[in-house]
């Protein structure tokens, strides 16, 4: 489990330095930009997750005291970053939660590899009695305050516009947009 939470890291760090300090992942990145880092909220939100998916992923009541400091510490970084990224939601690598706001993922999600989470973005049920969350795909874009809800499957290579909902399933290689959304262009 450590190593796969030391591929999901690295790879997020790399993604993070590139969308917010242009830094190309082949280049050698150093301690300087790390640190940058942990000043930018998504990033911090998306550590504190993978540190506690490590964390629950030990089956030890010894761990106890540490799950409770860690529920504090979630707690104080989903009301310092507002984004809400539970421990039970199943992210890939590469994820990259990109700006402070209302940013809430519902516990039973799936997200693939190298997502884009955009602000105000919910992925979530669609509540009424129905259960379900949504399954993103790999290297899926999710525009500012889209809303993506109930069981359904985002496709991989999906764009998804800004204030798009969507509640329905969408295919591989496209473009979606509007409310409801619509594929708008195939890629």
């Amino acid at each position: 489990m450590k190593s796969v939470f030391w591929n999901n890291l690295r790879e997020d760090i790399k993604v993070f330095l590139y969308q917010e300090f242009a830094e190309s992942p082949s280049s050698k990145s150093t301690l300087g930009s790390h640190i940058k880092l942990l000043f930018v909220q998504g990033f911090v939100a998306v550590l504190v997750y993978r540190l506690g998916v490590l964390l629950y992923s030990f089956r030890t009541p010894f761990l106890f005291p540490l799950k409770v400091i860690y529920f504090f510490i979630v707690k104080l970084v989903e009301v310092t970053t507002s984004i809400m990224l539970p421990v039970t939601v199943k992210a890939g690598k590469g994820l990259y939660v990109g700006h402070f706001g209302y940013t809430i993922f519902n516990s039973h999600c799936e997200v693939g590899d190298y997502c884009q989470i955009g602000e105000g973005v919910i992925l979530g049920s669609k509540g009424l009695g129905t259960e379900g969350a949504p399954r993103l795909g790999n290297n899926v874009f999710v525009g500012a305050g889209a809303k993506i809800l109930g069981p359904i499957k985002i496709g991989d290579n999906v764009v998804i516009g800004a204030n798009s909902v969507v509640l329905n399933d969408v295919p591989d290689n496209v473009v979606v947009a509007g409310v409801p959304a619509r594929i708008v262009r195939k890629r």
